[in-house]
């Protein structure tokens, strides 16, 4: 793998924070879980600093249509609950 690209507007920093580890983290169980046979279809969005991306595979429309709407919700209870800075 090359260098990295870094873009005007973003600065290089060493190492992944809290919110990005744990993005990783999730991606590599839904893989785990892939690899093993379990995963039939899959949608994703990512979220970058200059916008989103998102990927759709498999063609289960009706399985897919409910996760995100119970993804929508988690993204909502997750806005919603008090913020605790320590």
């Amino acid at each position: 793998m090359g260098k990295p690209i870094i873009l005007p507007g973003q600065s290089f920093r060493v190492g992944l924070d809290e919110e990005q580890q744990d993005c990783v983290e999730k991606l590599k169980e839904a893989l785990a879980e892939a690899e093993r046979g379990q995963v039939s279809a899959v949608a994703i969005v990512v979220c970058m600093p200059n916008g989103y991306a998102h990927l759709v595979g498999g063609r289960n429309a009706g399985q897919l249509n409910l996760g995100l709407d119970s993804c929508k919700r988690a993204i909502l209870d997750n806005l919603e609950k008090p913020v605790v800075r320590l």
